[in-house]
């Protein structure tokens, strides 16, 4: 079971960073929570939301009896989940003190399948939860039953503050499909993004395209959106104050990004991966009503270098429709929309984490590698700064702008960095033990509070106050954490 230590080292005191010049305070550590097992692997988060009363919401996979809240023993058994099958999806509340408000399991009770996963989630004003992600044959959840048509199915399920499900809905065909991101607008609409996968006959699976799901704050359908492209994906999606939708994902070859069948939008990219193939990714707008609005691609280029890719991870959007992604690239990539200027990082690795900022119009801000080996999570705060997390591994960490390089602790170790709204790096810092250690989800509250979910492996020190430390202990075996850091 994991615990957690404190020891003062010296004085308390902030870490300072000497950065271009002037003496800048980087984050402080705040709290820190883990989740895992003396048995086996804890639960897997995806992804972390947060409140405007400073609770957190976390989804992912798990695979065992696990105990949300292993700080407090309840006789009731409600911090406790056990799948039913294989895996199952979970959402979980927190308080802002990190107890635990509520667990919950979606999913059925295939024993041979690892198909039920929560991917996304977001939050609207009133503490509605709303997560999608991907369940196979009959699943429950909370008194809703769903069946998948075929293979997997993505689902969208709504939950209240207090953890009821208030509906689910799922969509797929015969195939294999999931959900890969959501989010929820203004009004209480919920948009939902996932791809679509063909299975041959020797087990070997293909992308078929992505769709793009509305629903409205009762679960009623309003509009779906489907781009056909082999090998195409969506994994992640925002919207703005006006309700547009902004989709990020990969795709190959020529495409055609406007939904309306009467229209054409068509993109060229590389081919698939193979011999001298890569990977592009682009950013897609929808309007409100689900009509094209721009697309803005990062195309690989193949022929100057071969195996040159380009994936989004995640996105997110700020207050004035600029859009900022996160992923890593590799080899040759133009991440510069217009087809007029040709914008490429210098990729020294196989992997590069990157961070790109689009305009409201899908023009490129700034695009600048993070020093990590990939992206998974981006924010942005009410500034408009922008945050990534991830990890890196034996080539070390890069934090750039004068800032000495990090060696790797071990296996892998998670960083996050900031940057300013116009993409100069304000600070990074890096966490790690002897093991495997990944940051997937990131979020940022209107005070500036920074929340990562993740996995760790051993003992981590998650302070990145040299003067203490605050080990969160780990068994061998992954669990999650939930990390919190202000800022002043």
């Amino acid at each position: 079971m994991m615990s957690i230590r404190t020891q003062r080292r010296r004085a308390l005191r902030p870490r300072l960073e000497s950065l271009e010049g002037r003496v800048v305070l980087s984050a402080v550590f705040d709290s820190v929570l883990g989740v895992g097992s003396d048995t086996g692997h804890g639960p897997l988060p995806n992804r972390i939301a947060v409140d405007s009363a400073g609770n957190t919401y976390i989804t992912g996979v798990f695979a065992r009896e696990t105990d949300f809240d292993p700080t407090v023993n309840r006789p009731n058994g409600t911090d406790v989940l056990t799948p039913r099958g294989a895996t199952d999806a979970f959402v979980a509340k927190y308080a802002p003190d990190n107890s635990l408000v509520w667990a919950r399991r979606m999913g059925g009770d295939d024993a041979a399948s690892t198909a039920d996963t929560g991917a996304d989630l977001a939050v609207d004003s009133a503490g509605n939860v709303f997560v999608t992600g991907a369940f196979i044959g009959r699943a429950d959840f909370g008194s809703f039953t769903l069946t998948s048509a075929g293979d997997s199915d993505a689902f969208v399920a709504k939950l209240d503050a207090n953890g009821s499900v208030l509906w689910a809905k799922c969509w797929g065909g015969t195939t294999r499909d999931g959900g890969n991101g959501i989010a929820v607008d203004a009004a209480g609409n919920v948009v939902s993004v996932g791809n679509t996968i063909a299975v041959n006959s020797a087990g070997g699976q293909n992308y078929t395209g992505f769709e793009v799901r509305k629903f409205g704050p009762t679960g009623a359908a309003v509009w779906s959106k489907r781009i056909d492209n082999s090998g195409g994906t969506a994994v992640s999606v925002a919207t703005d104050a006006a309700g547009n939708v902004f989709v990020g994902g990969q795709f190959y070859g020529t495409t055609d990004f406007d939904p309306d069948p009467k229209k054409t939008n068509n993109v060229a990219g590389a081919s698939k991966m193979a011999v001298n193939g890569g990977a592009n990714s682009y950013v897609l707008k929808l309007t409100n009503s689900g009509a094209f609005g721009w697309v803005a691609p990062f195309v690989a280029k193949t022929a100057e270098a071969s195996n040159s890719w380009a994936f989004i991870e995640d996105l997110a959007v700020d207050g004035g429709g600029s859009v900022v992604v996160g992923g890593h690239v590799s080899g040759q990539v133009d991440l510069n929309p217009s087809s007029s200027i040709d914008y490429r990082l210098p990729t020294p690795n196989q992997f590069n984490g990157f961070v790109a900022k689009l305009s409201a119009g899908g023009s490129l801000a700034w695009a600048k590698l993070t020093g990590g080996k990939y992206v998974h999570s981006v924010a942005m705060d009410t500034s408009g700064a922008v945050y990534a997390t991830g990890q890196f591994s034996a080539e070390g960490f890069t934090r750039g702008s004068g800032l000495p390089d990090v060696a790797s602790n071990g296996g892998l170790d998670v960083y996050v960095t900031k940057f300013t709204a116009a993409g100069s790096v304000d600070w990074a810092l890096t966490f790690g033990g002897a093991g495997t250690d990944v940051a997937f989800g990131i979020a940022v509250d209107a005070s500036g509070t920074i929340y990562l979910v993740g996995r760790n492996q051993y003992t981590v020190d998650f302070d990145p106050d040299p003067s203490t430390t605050h080990d969160l202990d780990g068994s061998g075996y992954l669990g999650m954490f939930v990390l919190k850091l202000r800022q002043s």
